[in-house]
């Protein structure tokens, strides 16, 4: 009670000042109803492996209400925010803090061993946590619960390895490392544009993504969270360095899209995802190895692409390139030496060193002129790409219905592209013998930007517009009847081309004409005597005597009579 008569005295002395030129009547005071009372629905909980993710302990409390005399301002209301303190003994001397939202807390058996570590309890020997809220209103006032406490005996679980996990949690697509166990993972894995993951830990914890809109590369626990995603880099390669700190609760991707050995530039080859190169080593006692990436976080979501451009020195220890260091690669001999870049199944980036020319040398065709888009059976022509710039090409290509197949072929150089036969590199482009064909998934047709680049071996489909209108049905023929006898046709027009159709007609007297097409009857638009139209309150063509070439354009629906 000393302490709340303390803050109590305070506020009163606030309000004397504040108040100075009022009477005694006139002045306000505070003064608060109800305690802060905390209870726990267990004193003592067994921290295992099988149940390291289930809740074992709740903490509830209430919160205490603020005062004031004046009847204008009668309540200043619950206490602002409330934050759990966790310590090993009851004088709370050292703690560590917990946030939360509520009056309540749930922690699972992980939580608490978590706890253990964080206050540097010894693992195996059983020991007690002690719980408190502190309550706080208006930053300055605070009021403390009475303690609560439970009994634990931490377990050790080593935190070296994250899995990564697809989107259904159900396959492992990568590794990363903390060799010192610090909730700080790194590796490098493979990934394509916009491929979902989940990120789990050793202890079973899995995390996601925030679950609001805006924060990206931002991570969360919680069951609501949704799946992470890697985005659109635009680069050559699917070599990515990840960062996974659960501490600050975020994660990084950075795309390696150029990698060099002294300042010799690698080629990635997408058929077997890794980069490679033929370099002549005589008089070369020692390689190093650069890259330039783009890196992904929650830094730079909104920024121009050049902004996200880093570069990033490799050292080099036991076959593995390592980020940010300096170690040079020794190397001995002469002639050609084949150096290879890759990811193994432990996150590690690795190089081998082979002697000779030991990957098949592709043959490099010119770059075409345009390229075109052909169905799935090769027989239609659907669109043509042209040559923009560098080995980029583009070009709109109509989509009429979902799970449309397609290939991309160059033509001057007798090849056809499809992607890898991996739904994962679906967006990769590949002139293998085992390669599928393109396709844009099922869902909105329209029209599509198409963009191939067959330098950074990747394409794109870009939706821009709603599909044009057809608009009508194009006949095989019209005819035109009309005066003297409606009965017979006075002429037959032919198709000419595209929707356009044509006859040489002789009108012997001026007289009343409409365009047949099959049992519909086309006169003039009152409004607009070139248009057609089937409308009731139609009028008929008028034509006076002579020969005329009488033509209909059938896609605006327009007709016209020239004098011959």
């Amino acid at each position: 009670m000393k302490r709340l008569f303390h803050y109590i005295g305070m506020l009163v002395g606030t309000a004397l000042l504040l108040t100075g030129c009022q009477t005694d009547a006139d002045m306000t005071t505070m003064s608060r109803q109800g305690d802060c009372v905390l209870t726990a629905t267990a004193t003592e909980a067994d921290i295992t492996l099988e149940n390291y993710q289930t809740p074992v302990l709740q903490l509830v409390w209430t919160m205490p209400e603020w005062y004031s005399n004046d009847q204008d301002r009668k309540a200043v209301g619950q206490l602002t925010k409330s934050i759990i303190q966790v310590a090993t003994d009851e004088t709370f001397d050292t703690y560590v803090e917990v946030e939360t939202n509520g009056l309540s807390k749930t922690f699972t058996a992980g939580n608490l061993n978590a706890l253990a570590k964080s206050l540097k309890l010894e693992v195996g020997q059983k020991a007690t946590l002690y719980f408190r809220i502190q309550c706080l209103a208006g930053g300055n006032i605070d009021v403390y619960s009475n303690p609560c406490s439970i009994s634990i005996t931490p377990i050790y679980i080593e935190m070296k390895q994250m899995e990564v996990l697809d989107k259904d949690k159900m396959n492992i697509i990568g590794h990363l490392s903390s060799p010192e166990e610090n909730g700080i993972y790194t590796g490098y894995m493979k990934a394509s544009a916009w491929l979902n993951c989940w990120f789990q830990e050793s202890d079973g914890n899995i995390w996601g993504n925030e679950p609001q809109n805006g924060h990206a590369f931002q991570l969360s626990n919680d069951a609501t969270a949704w799946n992470c995603w890697f985005a659109d880099a635009k680069g050559v390669s699917n070599h990515w360095f990840v960062q996974v700190d659960v501490n600050k609760k975020e994660w990084t991707a950075t795309n390696i899209f150029q990698l060099k050995v002294n300042d010799i530039e690698l080629d990635f080859n997408t058929e077997n995802g890794q980069w490679q190169k033929v370099v002549d080593l005589t008089g070369v006692s020692e390689l190093t190895f650069t890259a330039t990436a783009k890196q992904f976080d929650k830094e730079t979501t909104d920024v121009p692409e050049t902004d996200r451009v880093i570069d990033v020195n490799f050292g080099a220890e036991d076959g593995k390139l390592i980020r940010n260091g300096s170690s040079k690669v020794a190397v001995s001999g002469s002639g050609n030496h084949t150096i290879k870049v890759n990811i193994d199944d432990e996150g590690n980036y690795i190089y081998t060193i082979e002697e000779g020319i030991t990957i098949p040398v592709e043959e490099v065709f010119p770059l075409p002129a345009e390229l075109k888009i052909y169905n799935q059976d090769k027989t239609t022509l659907l669109t043509t790409l042209t040559h923009k710039a560098d080995g980029l090409y583009e070009g709109d290509l109509n989509v009429t219905a979902g799970w449309m197949n397609f290939w991309i072929v160059d033509e001057e150089n007798n090849i056809t592209y499809g992607c890898p036969p991996d739904n994962a590199r679906a967006n990769e482009i590949s002139k293998a013998d085992d390669h599928w064909n393109f396709w844009i998934p099922s869902g909105t047709t329209g029209v599509y930007k198409i963009e191939a680049n067959l330098k950074t071996k990747k394409w794109t489909a870009t939706w821009t517009a709603d599909l044009p209108n057809p608009g009508p049905t194009q006949p095989t023929k019209l005819e035109l009847y009309g005066d003297p006898d409606w009965s017979t046709p006075t002429a037959t027009l032919v198709k000419t081309s595209d929707g356009i159709y044509e006859a040489e007609v002789t009108i012997s007297a001026d007289g009343n004409f409409k365009v047949v097409e099959g049992s519909t009857w086309y006169g003039c638009d009152p409004s607009d005597n070139s248009k057609l139209s089937s409308a009731e309150g139609n009028w008929n063509i008028w034509l006076t005597a002579g020969t005329y070439n009488f033509r209909v354009d059938w896609n605006n629906m327009t007709w016209s009579a020239t004098p011959k």
